[in-house]
Order: structure tokens, then C-alpha cells, then sequence
């Protein structure tokens, strides 16, 4: 199958989003990101956007493909990003608290906080992980929608531990684009009408979307708390991310898809290794940041879009120069590069 060069597209904007995201909430500054309109609307949708089309993607291979194939295949394209950059990771968070332990009870220690913290540092491609294999699972049964439907259920009441709070947030918009693929000529009849309900319903929530109901914030599972408000958060945060989705396909389709643009879609090309390397990045970057206290409207819109754009062709650089490396390029990449 050729390359889809909207999609390629779709995943440069998204990428763009993320890394532009992270400067505004990690960097060490006055401001509090929870409070800024541009993190709260970027957060809104760009990881189930981004999780919208893995499931779309997905969707071309899934019912190819039996799921031991399928497990090799994710096992090495997601799961092997996963065990050696949690490596890096875990040394980056913990440092402080690893270096004053002595050799003996450091390592022990450092052991631990890497299996207990795997799932978190790269928490996308762990949910894109869980989720690939569960759908490949149950590809070849019949009433898939139905099914699914039911095992999200069952995932709301049971613990978040190790990852799947997140595992659950984006199980939905995975099946989104699953279900959209399978079905793509059944839904252009009634696809106008969710563009126009978006249209409406996605402005109208950003208005009442705050810190709360941030997947960060709030759990997922009903297992400890099924109170109302839990309830609405969680019907919330799908009800903001769907709408964000469809209307900014639809925006970018319609008036910002400038495909003679092709750094946009070298970004979408290079969406894994740049996710990756510029949470190293910023690590550094965080600690070296040289702006403290400046004007908002500077450090959002100068300041901190200047910083992606250095940290996306630097992650790009740095991953093409270990994607020359063929065992770099499994174990780091998943074969991608």
C-alpha cells in the first residue's frame, strides 16, 4: 500500500502539536500551562487525533494478519521503543533520587522504578501496544463494534495501574478510525452531519474544558470512584476529543493542506522518532532554559513555537542518523527508519 500523503500530512500537524505542548507545559516558568487557552485547546485532541489515525492505519492489516504475526509485529515495532528508551527515561526522572543511593541500592532501586514507570514514558505507544493487540485478537469475529464496545466497559471498572488509564482514554478513538476505515462508503452520507454537529459542540465545550478534565488529573477507571462527576469527566474528555478530531480533519482538509508545504509531511513521516527524542530533548532544554518570566503572548507564540520547530529538526536529524544503523533502528525505532 502507497503512502498516504494526507495522512503523512494530518500526523506532521499532530506531532507539531505535541512537541509545541510539551514547551508549554514542561519548560520552568511563571506561567501555569493549565491555565493557558492554547495548551488546553491543543490538549483537547491531539493525542486521540493522533490515536484516531493509528486505528485507521490499523485497520488495513488487522483482518490480514493472524495475531501471533500480529504480536511479533507490534512486539518489535512498539514494544522494543518501549523497553530501551525506558532505560534513558527512568534515569532522566529519577536521577536525583537514584545518585544519592549507594552503587548496591541504586541499581536495585533503578530496576524497580524502570519496570514500574515502563508503561509512562512513552504512554502512547504502550496504549497504541495494548490496544493494537486486543483488536487483532478479536479482528475475525463478528459484531466487532459491539464487542469492543463491551470490553470498554469492563476496562472503566478496573484499576488504572501500570498504563492503562491511558490504555483506556484512547481505546475509543483508536476503534474511531478502525470503524471509519471499515466502513468509510456507508458513512459519506451521514458524515456532514457529525462535521456540522462538531462544529458546534467542540467551540462549546473548549469553553467549560479545564485542567480537571485532563487524563493527567482525573483517572479513567469507575473501579475506586463512580460518582456523577467522575462520570461526566469521563463522558467529557470523549465528547471534547471526538469532536476535535472530526472538525480538525476537516478544517486541515478543507483550508490548511498545503501539500507543496513537505516539511509537514516529512514531520508526519517522522512522527515516532520525533515524539521520542524530544522528550529527551526537553529534558535537557528544562534545565537549561534560558526564559524564566517574559510575556505570555511571546512565550506562547514566539518563544515556545520557535523552540519545536529547533526540536523537531533536531529529533528528525538524530533520527535519521540512528535509523543508518540497523540495529539502532530496531531496537530505538521499531524497524521504521
Amino acid at each position: 500500500m502507497s503512502r498516504n500523503l494526507f495522512i503523512d500530512y494530518l500526523k506532521g500537524v499532530a506531532i507539531f502539536l505535541v512537541v509545541w505542548g510539551h514547551g508549554l507545559q514542561f519548560l520552568d516558568t511563571q506561567y501555569n500551562c493549565y491555565q493557558n487557552p492554547v495548551f488546553l485547546f491543543i490538549y483537547s485532541f491531539h493525542m486521540p487525533l493522533f490515536m484516531c489515525i493509528s486505528g485507521y492505519l490499523f485497520a488495513f492489516s488487522a483482518k490480514k494478519k493472524p495475531f501471533t504475526e500480529m504480536f511479533k509485529i507490534k512486539f518489535k515495532q512498539l514494544f522494543y521503543p518501549i523497553l530501551c528508551w525506558g532505560l534513558l527515561f527512568t534515569w532522566l526522572v529519577y536521577y536525583k533520587e537514584l545518585d544519592a543511593l549507594r552503587n548496591k541500592e541504586m541499581i536495585l532501586r533503578y530496576m524497580w522504578l524502570y519496570i514500574r514507570s515502563l508503561p509512562y514514558h512513552l504512554w502512547f505507544l504502550w496504549s497504541l501496544f495494548v490496544i493494537s493487540l486486543i483488536v487483532s485478537f478479536f479482528a475475525v469475529k463478528k459484531n466487532e463494534m459491539m464487542l469492543h464496545s463491551l470490553i470498554f466497559l469492563v476496562l472503566l471498572f478496573t484499576p488504572d495501574n501500570f498504563g492503562f488509564s491511558y490504555v483506556k482514554f484512547m481505546y475509543p478513538f483508536f476503534m474511531m478510525g478502525y470503524f471509519y476505515n471499515l466502513n468509510v462508503e456507508k458513512l459519506q452520507k451521514v458524515k456532514k452531519y457529525f462535521i456540522y454537529a462538531s462544529a458546534v459542540i467542540f467551540p462549546l465545550c473548549l469553553l467549560s474544558w479545564s485542567k480537571i478534565d485532563l487524563i493527567y488529573f482525573t483517572e479513567m477507571s469507575f473501579y475506586h470512584s463512580a460518582t456523577k462527576e467522575h462520570l461526566w469527566i469521563v463522558l467529557f474528555r470523549y465528547l471534547i476529543g471526538f469532536t476535535g478530531v472530526v472538525l480538525m480533519v476537516t478544517v486541515i482538509r478543507k483550508f490548511l493542506y498545503f501539500p507543496q508545504i513537505k516539511f509537514i509531511t516529512t514531520m508526519g513521516v517522522f512522527s515516532l522518532g520525533i515524539y521520542i527524542i524530544q522528550t529527551v530533548l526537553y529534558y535537557i532544554v528544562k534545565f537549561y532554559s534560558p526564559i524564566h518570566d517574559s510575556n505570555v503572548y511571546v512565550y506562547t507564540f514566539i518563544y515556545t513555537i520557535i523552540l519545536a520547530c529547533v526540536l523537531i529538526i533536531m529529533s528528525i536529524s538524530i533520527t535519521k542518523l540512528m535509523g543508518r544503523i540497523p540495529f539502532l533502528s530496531r531496537i530505538l525505532f521499531g524497524g521504521r527508519y
